[in-house]
């Protein structure tokens, strides 16, 4: 289980549950999500490599692609040895400033919609599960 930070969904829409408690239904949260593929559970450079929509867009299985990939990581300001690592242990700083780092420089690679409106369900103690990321496990 992945955990998240109070700043990750800022503003996000919480959708009611109806007469169930908050402690056995939890929370549905409406939230912008980028189009990579796992993140929560992988690197930030695992879920680029193999997001459809990032591997597409840069052609990561050429080597011109793969090389466009490690540039726009480079271009985020994000160190390779950081981005390698499980997303859950990246510092805390990297991962606020996530967002928008990928923004800044997405057009400059060609990928104008990274991000879209994804559904994040949260029960317990900030332990979330994205719609997204249970439907490509």
């Amino acid at each position: 289980r992945a955990r998240i930070s109070p700043d990750e969904f800022a503003g996000a829409a919480a959708v009611t549950h109806g007469d169930l408690p908050a402690t056995a239904a939890g929370r549905v949260l409406c939230a912008p999500e980028h189009r990579l593929c796992l993140l929560r559970h992988w690197s930030l450079y695992e879920a680029m490599y193999h997001s459809t929509y990032v591997a597409a867009g840069l052609r990561v299985w050429t080597e011109g692609g793969e090389r466009q990939l490690r540039e726009m990581i480079a271009a985020m300001g994000v160190p390779l040895e950081e981005a390698r690592q499980r997303y859950a242990f990246m510092r805390p700083t990297w991962r606020r400033r996530l967002g928008a780092l990928m923004e800044g420089v997405a057009k400059d690679y060609g990928l104008d919609d990274l991000t879209y409106t994804g559904f994040f369900r949260v029960t317990g103690y900030r332990s979330l599960l994205s719609a997204t990321d249970a439907a490509l496990a």
